[in-house]
């Protein structure tokens, strides 16, 4: 390997060291949640508890996504403020509000006993542009847009990339239930 491709590669892995970590974490958090919910659920409530983690993750990674492509997008508007959220605040409070929600929503009428019991979500909507902070440019520009183009690509590049992971888990975990459910 030529000293070139090994200062490539070298910040690469670590890049991806750190996705791993990351998501490791966030694993680690969803068993904590798992192990929460009382053992006697019905089979069809684990598997959806166990995916509402990794769901609200991937959700909040496509609403983060379209934040930074409208700073991209808005980076000659005179005036523009940068925006930007707290991507692990947010996923905590998305966790606490799914949280209160399964305890205080909807209940669904059964009309016969062999229905499956369930809840219907909330009436309340997300407040996300509630959550949305602005960004403090390193170097402020004339116009007084606060957009530094080198800083949104870097973190749209880094949002992509850990929201293709997500995915790449929850379709691994869908891949290990379809062969733990199909015969030999």
């Amino acid at each position: 390997m030529s000293s070139q491709n090994a200062r490539l590669f070298i910040p690469y892995m670590s890049l991806l060291l750190g996705y791993a970590l990351n998501y490791l974490g966030y694993y680690l958090a969803w068993l904590a949640l798992a192990r929460e919910h009382k053992p006697r659920k019905r089979m069809i409530n684990q598997l959806a508890a166990a995916f509402n983690f990794v769901q609200k993750a991937a959700a909040l990674r496509q609403e983060r996504h379209e934040v930074l492509a409208s700073n991209i997008a808005n980076a000659d508007t005179p005036n523009y403020l940068a925006r930007d959220f707290d991507f692990a605040s947010q996923l905590k409070n998305a966790v606490e509000r799914g949280r209160s929600a399964e305890q205080e929503g909807l209940n669904l009428a059964r009309t016969s006993a062999r229905h499956i019991e369930g809840q219907g979500p909330p009436l309340s909507g997300s407040s996300q542009s509630d959550d949305l902070l602005y960004r403090i440019p390193a170097q402020p520009s004339l116009d007084g847009n606060t957009v530094e183009m080198d800083q949104e690509r870097m973190q749209f590049l880094d949002n992509a990339v850990r929201y293709e992971t997500g995915l790449t888990l929850i379709n691994r975990r869908v891949q290990g239930l379809k062969g733990a459910m199909q015969p030999e």
